[in-house]
């Protein structure tokens, strides 16, 4: 196969270039199947509410631990005893939140995994309009 860039037109089509962003001059079209990025193309091409994956993984990822360096430097930590609780606590927090959106990240590949494509949806469609229309073809 050849590698190319994919520009969405819309929720079922794509434009494809090659990869110096120039338009592909062959005929390609395909009736089934998915398109993947194979990694790390598609974390730097893919979005996170309308914000590029990898700007917005380092910001979640380096948040939290920027609020910890700030705390510490303003003073908030200067009192001993709660300084280790709240330390402990900002860790456990931020451990709690980096498993979590692993976890979330997991189950929303597995299932764009197991949903249809939108051809297999429509033909799904099809099928069974077809099948209400005539439940018993001779």
């Amino acid at each position: 196969g050849q590698t190319v860039l994919a520009k969405p037109l819309d929720p079922t089509r794509l434009e494809l270039r090659l990869l110096n962003g120039k338009p592909m001059t062959e005929r390609v079209d395909t009736s089934r199947g998915w398109l993947v990025l194979p990694f790390p193309d598609d974390v730097l091409h893919t979005r996170v509410l309308g914000i590029p994956s990898l700007l917005f993984a380092v910001v979640f990822l380096l948040t939290p631990w920027a609020v910890l360096a700030l705390a510490s430097v303003s003073g908030t930590f200067d009192d001993r005893a709660n300084s280790a609780l709240l330390q402990g606590f900002f860790v456990i927090v931020m451990t709690a939140v980096a498993v979590a959106s692993g976890l979330v990240e997991v189950v929303k590949r597995r299932r764009s995994g197991s949903s249809l494509t939108p051809l297999q949806q429509r033909l799904h469609d099809f099928s069974k309009t077809l099948k209400s229309r005539n439940p018993h073809p001779k």
